[in-house]
């Protein structure tokens, strides 16, 4: 694995509150080689990475889904694929430009 780490097992229970201490040392022994190895800070940045790509997605699906003639013509065309009249990729490129506009 890239950060090293050899996972283990552990028992515990919240309720009973038995075993809690042994996986709070697990964590900080992850954490403790995985920074010192430089894994930890690079996995960060690959996560933030990540959520900025998932935030402009969810807010560019937002902003089409949320645009007039989207609304008004996407059941339609999403009925078209559906019933096999228009393939997934024609009716993406369609509502696209619907989007887009003139």
């Amino acid at each position: 694995k890239p950060s090293d780490w050899v996972a283990t097992a552990e028992t515990c229970s919240a309720l009973e509150g038995k075993g809690l201490d042994k996986i709070w040392q697990h964590i900080q022994a992850y954490r403790r080689q995985t920074t010192i190895n430089g894994y930890f800070q690079e996995h960060r940045k690959q996560q933030a990475k990540y959520w900025m790509e998932e935030s402009i997605n969810e807010q560019l699906k937002s902003l089409f889904m949320s645009h007039p003639s989207i609304q008004q013509q996407f059941k339609a065309i999403e009925q078209q694929v559906i019933e096999g009249k228009i393939s997934p990729f024609r009716a993406a490129e369609n509502l696209i430009a619907l989007f887009k506009g003139p």
